[in-house]
């Protein structure tokens, strides 16, 4: 009887133990009434190796959530980027020639003046969108090139306090510095 339960209490005390809770941001603090996170929903055993493959004449999906724990009156808007830098393996692939980022229902997408593609998130509602990237390489080689969440321009690049992926007057969205990129593979 005593065998049986130290084996129950073991059990419950491991099981309460491997509980994980969600992240929340803490209610009441102003820093943290208008922060928003975006990253890949494939996450990548936490080191930004997430690789897709579109094949030629093709279309994948790459999902993005956004987390929100609020509802808000206004919208927030995400950007990401395409880049060749930072890559080694393949050569790169070129936007406009061996790819193209569309919308769901085929339309080529364009960058704002930053060079962002943007996704808008209605009211800051918490979700998963994604990327389409179209396959319209004419070329015998494969090439590659990354999806992410910071500008490629910023010198500084990512680091634990600059995971800045945009900011406005009204709210802050940042990006998951484990999380951030995704290598994608244009195959011929």
């Amino acid at each position: 009887m005593k065998k049986s339960l130290f084996i129950l209490l073991a059990a419950l005390c491991c099981g309460l133990y491997s509980c994980e809770e969600d992240a929340t941001w803490p209610l009441g603090e102003e820093q943290f009434e208008h922060a928003y996170y975006i990253g890949f929903k494939d996450w990548g055993k936490l080191k930004n190796d997430v690789v897709a493959t579109v094949n030629k004449n093709s279309t994948i999906e790459v999902a993005v959530q956004f987390y929100s724990e609020f509802v808000r009156d206004y919208d927030v808007i995400t950007k990401y980027y395409v880049t060749n830098i930072g890559f080694t393996g393949t050569a790169a692939a070129v936007f406009g020639t061996d790819y193209l980022i569309v919308d769901s229902i085929g339309n080529t997408l364009s960058t704002n003046a930053d060079g962002a593609f943007e996704m808008v998130w209605p009211n800051a509602i918490k979700g998963v969108k994604k990327i389409y990237i179209k396959n319209v390489s004419t070329k015998t080689t494969a090439g590659s090139f990354y999806l992410q969440f910071f500008n490629p321009a910023d010198a500084t690049g990512i680091t634990i306090t600059n995971r800045m992926n945009d900011s406005t007057a009204l709210y802050t969205v940042s990006a998951f510095t484990q999380n951030y990129r995704c290598k994608i593979i244009v195959n011929k």
